[in-house]
């Protein structure tokens, strides 16, 4: 259920279920994660990072969603190749 003044594209519960993500994913690893960051692989594409250890040997994307993937959120994380 929608709260009273939520619009219906609101995405703050998505937002806060990835941060419980970013907080298990580093508890789980046993590193700590920095806020969110934009890394540029060799080929000069840059992408961002929801979370990052400071050795940046840790990437970790967070997604929250429920259901089958559309539109857009394809090309955000749901791409194998």
């Amino acid at each position: 259920m929608v709260e009273r003044g939520t619009h219906l594209s609101d995405s703050g519960v998505q937002r806060d279920a990835e941060d419980v993500i970013l907080q298990q994913a580093a508890a789980a690893l046993g590193v700590r994660l920095l806020a969110p960051t934009n890394h540029q692989l060799p080929d000069g594409v840059h992408v961002e990072i929801d979370g990052v250890s400071p050795d940046r040997q840790v990437f970790v994307e967070a997604y929250a969603r429920q259901g089958r993937l559309k539109g857009a959120q394809l090309k955000k994380s749901g791409r194998t190749s």
